[in-house]
Parts: C-alpha cells; structure tokens; sequence
C-alpha cells in the first residue's frame, strides 16, 4: 500500500503540471479556435471549412454520408481516421451520420461529386478538396 502512495507521489506532479500547460495554451485560444479544438489525430483528418458548411447547410436531425476515396484514406492514418470522423460526429450533432443510401446528404472527402457516382446532386458546395452535396 505505501509503495502505491510512492507511485501516487512521484507520478501525480507531472501529470498536474501537464493539465496546467494545456489549460494555459486552451486559454490563449481565440472562441472560434476553442470552438474548433480537437486532437491531432482529427485534426489530420478533418476538413473544418468542410465541417462548417455542413453545420450551417444540413438542418438538425438531417441525415448525411461520409463518402472517402482511396486517395483520402492512403494520405492519413487508421488513427486519424478515426479521430476525424468521431470529430466530425460530435461537431455536426444533432445532424446523424448514416448509410450512404440513407442519407440526403453527402460530405465527400478528396473527389468531386462526379467522381463519387453523384450525377446530379440537388445542391453542391466546394470547401477546399471536400464537397457538400445535398441529394435529396
């Protein structure tokens, strides 16, 4: 029991100090960059214009797809992968991510609307190398 007290000791100061560094770099933030803080893995992987256009244009409760080309997923990790779509869950909520079939609408990741088997999408937004599509 007094060797896990020890442990406690020597391992519970650098981890306090650790918290404090991060809460000092989170305070210097501006309120859009706290608003858009994520980990590095989602950041990797994450399109934040793409994400924006997504929260103003597809209405809460609406259903969307996240459409990725085998160029998108060679340029990033399994992890950041990952971290980028648990990310852009939690940033469109109340909106849900669902079955390409079953979404209205598409976030396309690295291709065009086109390329994705969208012939003729109702709305279409570009943000960067991303696309909005609105397909019903």
């Amino acid at each position: 029991m007094l060797g896990l007290f020890a442990l406690v000791a020597i391992w519970l100061p650098g981890t306090i100090a650790s918290d404090i560094r991060g809460l000092r770099s989170a305070l210097r933030l501006s309120a859009r960059a706290r608003a858009d803080a994520r980990g590095p893995g989602a950041q990797a992987a994450t399109n934040l214009a793409l994400v924006r256009l997504a929260k103003t244009e597809i209405p809460p409760g609406g259903a969307y797809a996240v459409l990725t080309t085998a160029r998108w997923r060679a340029g990033h990790t399994a992890t950041a992968r990952e971290a980028g779509e648990s990310w852009t869950q939690f940033a469109l909520a109340p909106r849900v991510q669902v079955a390409r079939k079953a979404a209205g609408w598409m976030l396309i990741l690295d291709s065009s609307p086109r390329a994705a088997g969208i012939a003729r999408p109702l709305n279409a937004w570009r943000a960067g190398p991303d696309w909005l599509v609105q397909v019903r």
